[in-house]
């Protein structure tokens, strides 16, 4: 009998002896009054009424102890398991929180009643697990399992499993939740660590493979799939026989038990692909024993590589060797003391000397003179320095000196330092650079012989010009048109001169159409008969189809006459003049020497004579301008230096081999013009007619402006001058409409005549232009005349000439 139930009867006998007692107490007062039983029966109910309240008021107190008891063991209980306990509101309120959560956030269970559970979420997790519980909500999940982070008070982040019971009212709408919390942060770390772990060996660069004591492969990586051929489920249902040759059936034990006794170990061996081919690997077994089973965990390295390094090992002295013969120059390998240690076999062919001679030699035996010197103090720096090279002539046995370029790298050999290095021969390329300078001086002096061509002609504009307009005048006194006559051949005879300082200036190719060169040979050749002693005999030798050039015809007859006057000249006891044509085709290799030309169909005139020949001295100046041999007024120096430009300027070269004694001969190489020859007009003699109309002459030389324009008057045009383009362009603007043609200088200060031509066009698009200069028609005029220019006339110009442009520009001449 427990304690309330004791105390029930007690208290039960205690109120019914209280009520007997009280009972006979009033009755004796009240002794034979009829009140006597109501007053029994309140009593009796009295005490029976507060009997109930106190055995009610009992048993209350015991059934809240029973319960205040009963809600400590179910805290306990909750507080005790792995985990928090929770119930959380729709509104994300935590009215209820186990302690054990302090330990996964940081926080007590009493913050949770001032935080809504969503603020310690992870931010990246918020969105997913209000998005998830909304899901299961509207899908009305009894329970609900998230795995998500939390924020740790110290600022970690913890990972959680969530299980969440979801109770929801007789409406649908979820009431509450109860939910368990785990920490699953280490298990979560530990499922990254396997994972990785995992990744590592099945993305691992070396072959993975895990087998029992069968040989049945259990694990393979992809590394191994890959090198083998086969998939993950074919390997891993073969075993290690079937991929390693060298493990036969009958073998596989023998091979278990040394695995087993020497637990790991490391070996050659080979794995036989799908395909069939088989691959050398370096396998390192390892020896496990787990759960009572054990197993093989090897790893397989492709050595092929290796294997090839090794093969290409064994084959190095015979392929170095192979190497070092076919170098293009020279190798060399000695010792500080100038001992030959290894050398090619170019060394003894291009040296001249035998192994056995080479064997006992210096290296600076190989050099003498001056170079002796340099090589050794180059030596000494590569030796100091690790590094050196230097130009310097090779010294054959046979006496020959190739000029070669050198190199040497010093190196620690097994005992001392040695150096080795290459010599390539250079001696071309010397000759290159002799050639690229000598053109450059060329071209230099060109330029040079342009500008005073170009100012004299200027001159002799004004020189020539007013002897031509005295030479009109009637009535002269016979001395003054004597002086007149020999002004003009004399300034027409500088103009010759100044013709070809232009040719060699590359600045003379007037006309650009196709010459018969044969024609050309033939015509020179007539004239030299006649003219030339007789002891020497001419001979030409040409092609029977003719062959055209494009060029200038009077300036390729200047180069075949120059040519051919001086071989007449270097025979004065007689000889032979032989000049030949013939078609030949150059190809890049010959080009590549001379950068203005470019491969394709030549036609080669050679210039032969048998006369005194050229020493090698003057050889290297006969291009030279105002450069000769002839006795004093015998030339000008200039005939060859023009030669040279106007073939250059034509696309062409010149080659010239001659010896002193033995004869010279001139090869002159010119494209070829695909084009017949032009038919030959026939002159017709036109009298100066009398001119029309006004003319705007532009120049900045102001000789050649007043003769011009007195020149231009006196043929019966009105003439309005400009002294340079800048004014020219301005004087057209206001005059255009009255002006029918302009004479306009190419060189002028400010503004060009071509720019100036241009600004006359933008005024006038049918501006009619003649343009001078005392440069020829080179390049840079043409660009010009391409633009619409009527003619060109180049200075010093007669009348008849100047009349005959200018008439045919206005329409004087039909």
């Amino acid at each position: 009998m427990d304690h309330l139930r004791r105390f029930s009867i007690l208290s039960t006998a205690a109120f019914v002896a209280f009520a007997v007692i009280l009972g006979v107490s009033i009755t004796r007062v009240y002794e034979g009054s009829a009140t006597n039983p109501r007053i029994w029966a309140i009593l009796l109910g009295g005490f029976a009424t507060l009997y109930a309240l106190l055995l009610a008021v009992v048993w209350k107190s015991r059934i809240f102890s029973e319960q205040r008891d009963l809600s400590l063991q179910l805290v306990s209980l909750m507080n005790n398991v792995p985990g928090a306990v929770y119930r959380g509101l729709p509104d994300w309120t935590i009215p209820f929180m186990g302690a054990n959560i302090e330990e996964i956030v940081g926080y007590s269970s009493e913050d949770f009643r001032r935080k809504p559970w969503y603020e310690i979420v992870h931010p990246e997790d918020q969105g997913m697990l209000k998005r998830r519980v909304l899901e299961a909500v509207r899908a009305r999940e009894r329970v609900l399992r998230l795995e998500y982070r939390l924020l740790h008070r110290d600022g970690s982040v913890r990972w959680v499993a969530d299980r969440r019971q979801m109770l929801y009212g007789e409406d649908g709408r979820l009431r509450w939740v109860d939910g368990l919390i785990l920490d699953i942060t280490d298990r979560k770390r530990s499922d990254v660590a396997l994972r990785l772990t995992q990744f590592s060996v099945d993305r691992g660069s070396e072959a993975t493979y895990w087998m029992g004591p069968d040989g049945r492969l259990i694990y393979v990586n992809d590394r191994t799939c890959e090198a083998l051929g086969y998939s993950r489920e074919e390997l891993l249902s073969m075993k290690i026989q079937e991929i390693n040759p060298e493990f036969s059936p009958e073998r596989w034990p023998y091979h278990w038990d040394d695995l087993r006794k020497r637990r790991i170990f490391s070996a050659e061996s080979t794995h036989r692909a799908k395909d069939g081919h088989l691959i050398p690997v370096q396998i390192t077994a390892n020896y496990i024993e787990f759960d009572g089973k054990e197993y093989n965990c090897a790893y397989a390295h492709d050595i092929t590589a290796r294997k090839q390094n090794e093969e290409l090992i064994l084959l190095e002295r015979d392929f170095s060797k192979a190497v070092i013969d076919s170098l293009p120059g020279i190798f060399y390998l000695f010792d500080r003391k100038g001992r030959f240690l290894r050398w090619n076999k170019n060394f003894e062919e291009i040296t001249g000397y035998s192994a056995e001679e080479i064997g006992r030699m210096h290296p600076l035996d190989l050099f003498a003179g001056p170079d002796k010197a340099l090589v050794q103090e180059r030596i000494t720096v590569a030796f100091v320095k690790g590094t050196a090279e230097v130009e310097a002539e090779l010294v054959t046995k046979s006496g020959k000196k190739p000029t070669y370029y050198f190199t040497g790298h010093s190196f620690q050999g097994k005992e001392e330092p040695c150096l080795i290095g290459m010599g390539i021969d250079i001696s071309e390329r010397k000759k290159l650079e002799e050639q690229l300078r000598k053109s450059q001086k060329m071209e230099a002096m060109g330029l040079l012989a342009g500008g005073v061509a170009h100012d004299f002609n200027n001159l002799l504009t004004g020189i020539l010009g007013y002897a031509s307009l005295l030479s009109l005048r009637g009535g002269v006194d016979p001395e003054v048109a004597k002086a007149v006559g020999i002004i003009q051949r004399s300034a027409e005879r500088a103009s010759q001169l100044t013709a070809q300082l232009l040719g060699f200036a590359e600045r003379g190719k007037n006309l650009d159409v196709p010459v018969e060169l044969g024609r050309v040979i033939a015509s020179v050749a007539g004239v030299l008969e006649r003219t030339q002693d007789p002891r020497i005999r001419i001979v030409t030798s040409l092609r029977p189809e003719g062959g055209c050039v494009p060029g200038d015809p009077s300036q390729l007859d200047q180069v075949v006459m120059n040519l051919a006057i001086n071989a007449c000249d270097s025979m004065p006891e007689g000889g032979q003049l032989k000049i030949t044509m013939e078609p030949v085709t150059l190809d890049e290799a010959f080009c590549r020497e001379r950068e203005w030309m470019s491969p394709g169909k030549y036609l080669l005139l050679s210039v032969a004579d048998t006369g005194v020949g050229i020493s090698p001295e003057n050889l290297e100046r006969i291009f030279d301008p105002f450069f000769t041999t002839k006795a004093p007024g015998k030339g000008t120096g200039l005939g060859l230096s023009m030669v040279f430009g106007i073939v250059k300027n034509h696309g062409g070269c010149v080659d010239v081999r001659s010896e002193a004694g033995a004869g010279t001969v001139f090869r002159i190489y010119l494209p070829e013009s695909p084009d017949g020859a032009p038919k030959e007009k026939a002159e017709t003699d036109h009298p100066f007619p009398r001119g029309r109309g006004r003319i705007l002459l532009v120049d900045d030389q102001e000789p050649v402006r007043e003769v011009a324009k007195d020149m231009l008057e006196a043929l019966g045009y009105d003439v309005i001058t400009a002294a340079d383009g800048l004014e020219g362009v301005s004087r057209y603007r206001d005059l255009w409409r009255e002006i029918d043609l302009v004479v306009l200088d190419m060189i002028m200060p400010n503004m060009s005549g071509g720019d100036c031509f241009r600004r006359m066009k933008e005024i006038n698009p049918k501006a009619r232009v003649v343009l001078s200069s005392g440069y020829s028609m080179d390049g840079a005029i043409q660009d010009v005349m391409n633009e619409g220019i009527l003619a060109f006339i180049q200075k010093p110009y007669r009348l008849e000439e100047l009349s005959r442009v200018v008439g045919t520009a206005v329409g004087t001449y039909q």
